[in-house]
């Protein structure tokens, strides 16, 4: 298609793929648990490259206090009390990140603006429906923006400037309000910006990260733990293995728990080492390790 074509196509196509990545996400009740395993999975291992490298069991302690005050408050980030004020200087100095501020353009914000107007005169039936919507997006942005909070506080108490700790806590995982120059991308592929982010915040504490030899063996013990989950499906287990499907099995560390398992999602950026473990197992065990080239 020439520009003129792309021109009208990639908004119309961008609002489908918007709408896809919403209801997977911002109004999806299980992401929030899922993001939030992604999430601290990922910190711990980004940490490593950041002048918090170490503070990772600090950084924990303080997510846990704070989705407790969540839990006190419904779901939602505390209103009340020293987290909430902490949160509120973080939202002021621009570290925290949400989907409802993702804006591709103004015309973009100003429907959003003229929406909220026009809830102004919604019926009960449409209030209800909103009011649970709302609180899904609240609740998502709550488990997201927990370890970022945390984060944060890690770094003022290390000396660190507001806006120097709101930047390291907001890019600690995938910064959903940082975006590239060629915006045709995440309309035409969904998760496009979660996947590249993800795979640069590895690349970056692998390559350049002030403590790179911790980052190196973090991504082995990824690849190790893959290996020993998938070898631990040894036995009469082959069968169990091979009918889990291999999407399930990219993107989640699957932990023998009985006549199943357990499923734990696989930090961005860091899916390629896992897998490497785990193809290193199902060769073995099926007897192509040994045609391989090396």
């Amino acid at each position: 298609l020439d520009v003129d074509d792309l021109h009208y196509l990639i908004p119309v196509v961008g609002k489908a793929t918007r709408w896809f990545a919403a209801m997977n996400t911002q109004y999806n009740p299980i992401f929030g648990l899922i993001n939030l395993m992604r999430d601290t999975q990922e910190a711990a291992l980004n940490l490593s490259s950041t002048d918090l490298a170490g503070k990772q069991g600090e950084i924990f302690k303080d997510q846990l206090s704070i989705l407790r005050e969540v839990l006190k408050n419904k779901g939602r980030m505390p209103k009340t009390g020293p987290w909430a004020a902490l949160f509120d200087e973080f939202n002021r100095v621009g570290g925290t990140t949400g989907y409802r501020d993702l804006f591709l353009d103004a015309e973009d914000r100003g429907k959003a603006l003229q929406s909220t107007l026009d809830s102004l005169d919604r019926g009960k039936a449409s209030q209800a429906f909103h009011a649970v919507a709302d609180w899904l997006s609240d609740y998502n942005e709550a488990m997201e923006n927990a370890t970022r909070l945390a984060a944060y506080k890690a770094g003022i108490d290390n000396g660190m400037t507001k806006e120097r700790a709101a930047s390291l806590a907001k890019n600690l995982t995938v910064n959903f309000n940082r975006k590239g120059e060629r915006q045709w991308a995440p309309a035409l592929y969904l998760f496009y910006n979660a996947s590249v982010q993800g795979t640069a915040a590895t690349a970056h504490a692998l390559t350049k990260g002030k403590h790179k030899g911790q980052a190196w063996a973090l991504a082995g013990s990824m690849a190790a733990v893959g290996y020993m989950m998938a070898a631990s499906f040894g036995g009469g287990d082959e069968a169990d293995w091979d009918e889990i499907n291999e999407y399930t099995k990219e993107r989640n560390m699957l932990i023998k728990s009985g006549d199943g398992y357990v499923k734990v999602p696989v930090p961005y950026g860091y899916g390629f080492f896992w897998n490497f473990g785990r193809h290193i197992a199902e060769a073995q065990r099926t007897g192509e390790l040994g045609t391989m080239p090396w």
